[in-house]
């Protein structure tokens, strides 16, 4: 990966956009293992044909934006905001599918929530957070429900199911602030050099004024 300038507005939001792709495909690669090993292992039937399709297509997304951002040199606020959108629309496809807001995977709808109050103005907040919100409502009404007859064994699974949703989202949003601080303390490292720098070059400037004025004399 190429180095990117700290102090540039335009290179950081290319650093989050370029993180944002990489961990993406932790949370495609978790879904995908679910999606298709669900109904063996856990018996429970889930429509594997439209999520597949759905995974497929995200995954395919990631793919060209990733190849198109890879010898760029600066990217925007919205292209970033246009990549949370995605996450926030394909995870609530997918939760469409398998159970609507009764399935504890729709709280992953709050990474992508809080990576764009981490990195975006208020403005593109705004709009992935009503993303959000307006999907876990709509989720609430409208979902294909899974038959579980087994009131127990799906209170088992939705609590794994938390669980599972927690290690994911705790490992995204910890994986994605550790490396946005150490940007920012890259940045503050060059900043600090840049004003030891401009402060030698005062004092020689100085020592050369003192010197021509001593010569002059």
């Amino acid at each position: 990966m190429p180095i990117i300038a700290c102090n540039d507005p335009a290179s950081e939001h290319l650093a989050h956009l370029r993180r944002l792709i990489s961990s993406r495909w932790l949370a495609l690669f978790t879904l995908a293992a679910l999606v298709l090993l669900s109904p063996t292992l856990l018996d429970i039937p889930l429509p594997q044909g439209p999520m597949a399709a759905i995974l497929g297509i995200t995954a395919l997304i990631n793919i060209i934006t990733a190849w198109r951002i890879k010898n760029t040199v600066s990217a925007t606020p919205y292209d970033l905001l246009g990549q949370l959108l995605l996450d926030v629309t394909a995870l609530s496809a997918l939760c469409f599918f398998s159970g609507g807001a009764t399935n504890p995977l729709v709280s992953l709808l709050l990474p992508p929530v809080a990576i764009a109050a981490l990195t975006l103005p208020v403005r593109c907040v705004a709009a992935v957070g009503a993303l959000a919100l307006g999907a876990y409502s709509l989720l609430m009404l409208y979902y294909v429900p899974l038959p579980m007859p087994d009131a127990s064994r799906a209170t088992r699974l939705h609590l794994i199911g938390m669980w599972l949703t927690f290690a994911v989202s705790a490992l995204m949003i910890a994986w994605f602030v550790v490396r946005m601080t150490r940007l920012i303390r890259e940045r503050d490292a060059e900043l600090a050099a840049a004003r030891e720098q401009a402060l030698r070059d005062e004092r020689i400037l100085a020592i050369g004024t003192l010197a021509a004025g001593a010569a002059h004399e």
